[in-house]
């Protein structure tokens, strides 16, 4: 039976896709790297990136789509190569110090018959000067920056891709701001906006971001606003346990610049690498954002229809069957290529789930259970010790409910809090415990003094309830971006928490960037989709310094110094 959440839709209904072009940062990349693609003469092209702009190509483009535009070489950008006198490069680089270096290093002594050159951010005046006297035979055709200084998870998510930004006393760790200050910057222009600036008051980091900001983007428009959030306004979401499909594939194996590396004992390892991107492949697209239960469900129904697809590929016996079957054998391999990927990885999921006992009615919802809705110290402070003799939990697991048991018991007793230290020290957890202990206890504190208003009180109205107290409670959670978005929409987002910057204002925009310092979670991109569909009037972009699971997000916390 569906359960329903403060925006009033079924937790496992998948919202309809609204593939707009406007406020859509997958298609606008894309746009980008065509427009690069086809600019260039005809002929062979070679396509050169760096680090940074080869993520953010991969992440909307397959290699196969790629290649149809004539691209005969992918390459690093500072990669020795032999000459290709008959190839016309199309260079695509960030403007840092290691890629115009390469860069230079390129045209001094060049491979290729002519270059055109794409910057994903604004280059600086003396670096483009000293590029230009590299080309001493001018075989530069074009040079010009494109706003891609990011990396477009799904169409309203991107990502900068950047951790450990926080530093100790409110600050920014070293690099941290000015990639910050890049990257959304880019994603902005990229956007067309002129923005309203608001930022979460209660942090230094994001007054800093945003007044950086204002005096970067000029002057602003009342239909449209940044929203600069700190995640350690909301630590819980971060924590919780993950059920949906997107957020499970984060959780239990990774996923990197729209890549998975998936390690199952079954696999081939040729073929451990898959492409997992809602762009490319329509199943992980319509069921993203479904739970566990209802997903598996669905995947039956994917085996259907691929062992159909197999008995007709099987049923040739005729001059017309056979011309049929070459006429649809691309549909019939897309099928079979994305049925096989799906069912290896819910398999992979499947094995997980049972071997770490996530879905165990006496195990991590229990604790979840008591630390979120019950406030349960003694029982709580049980379970956990339970869980510390079994050998089936997984460390980040552990991990995450240590974080949790801080955040809500963390002042409570600092005895208990060492014994759970040294314990899970036994168990050979080597993280920086007393650092990641402090840091928690910490920023709980700091809530309780006004960081976030009364953040327990918001975590248990905003939760969704288990229906049964046997069942698994999958998607239990509501991020406090819902009720966040919700108060946007309202025209009711308290001035005082979130202030503008001086010489911005505007009541109810209609087109948003909510940006998060310290990184966002797929339950959050799950949150804006839901709020993009029932809110035709208003359309919402979100991107974070990162994409969380919960290692990643515990590292960010161990960092902070």
């Amino acid at each position: 039976r569906p359960v329903r959440g403060r925006l009033g839709v079924k937790v496992g209904r998948q919202p309809v896709r609204q593939p707009s072009t406007k406020m859509n940062v997958v298609s606008i990349i894309k746009s980008y790297v065509s427009a690069m693609i086809d600019n260039a003469p005809q002929g062979m092209k070679a396509l050169l990136l760096d680090d940074e702009t080869a993520g953010a190509v991969s992440m909307v483009y397959s290699n196969s789509a790629i290649m149809q535009k004539e691209i005969y070489l992918f390459d690093r950008i500072g990669n020795p190569r032999e000459p290709f006198r008959d190839v016309h490069a199309v260079v695509f680089v960030r403007p840092s110090q290691a890629s115009i270096e390469a860069l230079q290093a390129e045209l001094s002594a060049p491979k290729f018959n002519g270059y055109d050159i794409y910057f994903s951010n604004a280059i600086a005046p003396s670096a483009l000067q000293a590029v230009a006297k590299c080309d001493s035979k001018n075989l530069v055709r074009e040079c010009r920056e494109f706003y891609a200084d990011f990396y477009a998870v799904d169409m309203h998510l991107f990502t900068l891709n950047t951790v450990g930004v926080y530093a100790g006393g409110g600050g920014w760790a070293p690099g941290a701001f000015a990639k910050a200050c890049d990257g959304l910057s880019s994603a902005i222009r990229a956007l067309s906006m002129a923005p309203c600036i608001r930022y979460q008051g209660s942090s230094p980091q994001c007054q800093q971001l945003a007044q950086r900001l204002a005096s970067m983007l000029g002057r602003p428009s009342r239909q449209s606003l940044l929203l600069i959030i700190d995640r350690r306004s909301d630590m819980l979401t971060p924590l919780t346990g993950q059920w949906t499909y997107q957020a499970m594939i984060h959780e239990l194996v990774g996923i990197r610049n729209g890549r998975i590396d998936l390690v199952a004992p079954s696999l081939d390892p040729a073929n451990r690498a898959m492409g997992i991107s809602s762009e490319q492949d329509e199943f992980y697209a319509n069921n993203m954002y479904l739970n566990w239960g209802e997903l598996q469900g669905n995947v039956v129904q994917l085996t259907k229809q691929y062992t159909a697809t197999r008995e007709k590929q099987s049923q040739i016996s005729t001059l017309e069957d056979m011309k049929r079957f070459f006429q649809n054998f691309s549909h019939y391999r897309e099928v079979a290529q994305m049925a096989e990927k799906h069912l290896t990885l819910v398999d992979e999921l499947r094995r997980l789930v049972n071997k770490h006992s996530l879905d165990s009615d006496d195990g991590l919802g229990d604790l979840e259970t008591k630390i979120v809705y019950d406030n349960d110290h003694p029982g709580s402070v049980k379970i956990f010790q339970e869980l510390l003799r079994r050998r089936d939990i997984r460390s980040s697991d552990l991990l995450r409910m240590f974080m949790m048991y801080l955040l809500r018991f963390g002042t409570s007793s600092k005895s208990i809090e060492r014994e759970l230290i040294a314990q899970l020290r036994q168990i050979g957890i080597r993280e920086d415990l007393e650092r990641l202990a402090a840091n928690t206890v910490r920023l709980s504190s700091e809530k309780s003094e006004g960081r976030c208003g009364n953040f327990w009180k918001h975590a248990r109205s905003d939760a969704y309830k288990p229906e049964s107290e046997s069942s698994v409670q999958w998607c239990c959670h509501n991020p406090l971006l819902a009720r966040t978005l919700q108060k946007l929409s309202d025209g009711a987002l308290n001035p005082s928490n979130y202030p503008f910057v001086p010489g911005h204002d505007c009541d109810r925009p209609t087109e948003v960037v909510i940006f998060m310092v310290g990184g966002v979670t797929y339950e959050e991109a799950k949150t804006v989709a839901y709020f993009n569909e029932l809110t035709p009037g208003m359309r919402v972009v979100i991107g974070g310094t990162h994409v969380h699971n919960v290692q990643s997000f515990v590292d960010e916390m161990i960092n902070i110094r």
